[in-house]
């Protein structure tokens, strides 16, 4: 895994994101984001204003894009584009070694991340990375003419530093396990995250 700090006037990085944004078009082409010009204009002036993003490569091949935007309270509203194609196991990792960057590097009070209701992959990723639900914002996201549910999901600092006492040792037996899991049945992975057993 190969991964590099996000730069969108960047030819090379422009041109991975707008791949990305393509395969992700159908949650991303709402009616206030209508294009990856209009899309990628917003990234970037996050990221120059008080941002922080990288883009990730695995075997040489393009995975995501995650970036966050860090508010003055010390908030970071964290946002992904992945490769659909590769495995989902990685992208968990991917998210949770954001996380502990930002926690450990950047110093965030809390991170919050918005994932459409139906995204549940996008929804298991996080609470492996230690998210809990906050709260459900009914019609907030308008895609194709259409309002969707989005549920709202963070990780503050008093979480992070309770999973990383009481786990210290959690990622190697963490990604083990979820690496397990995934060959498993979708619903058992729900039902175990649901009964606090993961």
């Amino acid at each position: 895994m190969r991964i590099e700090t996000l730069d969108l006037t960047k030819e090379e990085h422009y041109k991975e994101a707008e791949k990305l944004y393509l395969m992700n078009e159908k949650w991303l082409k709402d009616d206030y984001t209508p294009d990856f010009k209009t899309l990628a204009g917003i990234i970037q002036a996050n990221l120059e204003y008080n941002g922080k993003g990288v883009i990730c490569y695995v075997n040489g091949e393009l995975y995501g894009i995650l970036f966050a935007r860090i508010d003055r309270f010390n908030i970071a509203d964290i946002h992904a584009l992945t490769n659909q194609s590769h495995h989902f196991f990685i992208s968990q990792k991917f998210l949770r070694a954001f996380v502990e960057y930002l926690f450990e590097f950047e110093g965030v009070n809390k991170i919050k991340a918005e994932v459409i209701i139906n995204n549940s992959n996008s929804e298991i990723a996080c609470r492996y990375a230690g998210f809990t639900k906050e709260g459900l914002l009914r019609n907030e996201r308008k895609i194709n003419s259409r309002f969707h549910n989005v549920l709202l999901l963070a990780i503050t600092r008093k979480d992070y530093d309770f999973q990383c006492n009481k786990f210290p040792n959690r990622d190697r037996k963490f990604y083990k396990d979820i690496k397990k899991e995934l060959r498993s049945n979708l619903l058992e992975i729900i039902r175990k995250i649901k009964n606090g057993r993961i």
